[in-house]
């Protein structure tokens, strides 16, 4: 996975279009320095991206981008009418995040829009080992009730 912080760079602007043009997955976070609510939700997006951290999907890119920079952003972004702004763009899909703004609904979006290729490690003790661990676990304490 790709983050981009994006305050004043027309560079790093020029890279999340190149994501948005490439048909990749791009999330967007776009904020303003005076926003109450901007201020508010920026570090659970923080979070979001220190757990996707270790994601190995280079198809996605999560960024956050100053208001005062967000005009030279693809059209596919399509309309910014208040702030922050939570965008998710695919090719020519775009959807707008409209719930509350947490790390855990941040990350179910993102799991909703690509998959769970990006799911939470240790959800379950099954998913995260295939189920092999589980019963391995189970016949050793079944081995040591026989002792």
């Amino acid at each position: 996975m790709q983050f981009l912080h994006v305050t004043d760079s027309e560079k790093d602007i020029e890279q999340v279009n190149k994501y948005i043009n490439d048909g990749k997955h791009v999330f967007l976070f776009i904020h303003s320095e005076t926003c109450g609510h901007c201020i508010h939700a920026f570090p659970h997006w923080k979070q979001l991206k220190n757990r996707l951290a270790n994601k190995k999907r280079p198809d996605v890119l999560v960024a956050d981008i100053n208001a005062k920079v967000s005009s030279g952003l693809s059209s596919n972004v399509g309309e910014i009418s208040g702030y922050p702004t939570i965008k998710y763009i695919h090719g020519k899909k775009t959807k707008e995040f409209n719930q509350e703004r947490t790390t855990d609904l941040f990350m179910n979006w993102i799991e909703t829009n690509i998959g769970n290729a990006v799911s939470i490690a240790n959800k379950t003790r099954r998913g995260q080992h295939g189920g092999k661990r589980s019963r391995k676990i189970s016949n050793r304490k079944r081995s040591n009730r026989n002792k």
